[in-house]
């Protein structure tokens, strides 16, 4: 099958997430992977992508939207679009005008949906798609016995 023209970086750890992702997305693109523990300026610089997705875990959101707003500040920044493996957080909206971004994905998503988001994130549209993200059993049991938040990122 022929690829598309746009050429996309995938950002990731290594993990079950990130293969899915390449997965879905390597038929129908030239997908290039970069780790979360390189320069990924650097490698942008490089191979010029026009999307640049960066995948984060749970617990690695801080740094992979730090990893987004650095590329916006390029010169001439890609498009950038944040898939969170753990669904999407309450306040998806702050994320996005925060981090510059372009486009953000919850996880899980059917693999027929990927081609109509990528395409609307290349084409500008600035998506936000996916499940909201479960609260942890330990947060619901705090929130319900106290009658307060358990966190100060609780609403």
């Amino acid at each position: 099958m022929k690829k598309a023209s746009p050429k996309l970086a995938l950002v990731a750890n290594q993990s079950a997430d990130a293969l899915r992702v390449l997965s879905c997305i390597s038929s129908r693109y030239e997908v290039s992977t970069w780790s979360l523990n390189e320069r990924v300026s650097t490698r942008f610089r490089e191979e010029r992508p026009a999307l640049v997705l960066v995948l984060s875990g749970r617990h690695e959101l801080v740094r992979c939207s730090g990893v987004a707003r650095s590329l916006k500040t390029e010169r001439r920044p890609p498009l950038v679009a944040l898939i969170l493996g753990g669904g999407l957080p309450t306040n998806v909206q702050d994320l996005m005008r925060e981090s510059l971004l372009d486009g953000v994905l919850g996880l899980p998503l059917k693999e027929a949906e990927w081609p109509g988001w990528l395409e609307r994130v290349l084409s500008g549209d600035q998506p936000i798609e996916g499940p909201l993200r479960k609260e942890s059993k330990l947060r619901q049991t705090v929130r319900k016995l106290s009658g307060f938040r358990a966190f100060s990122r609780d609403e």
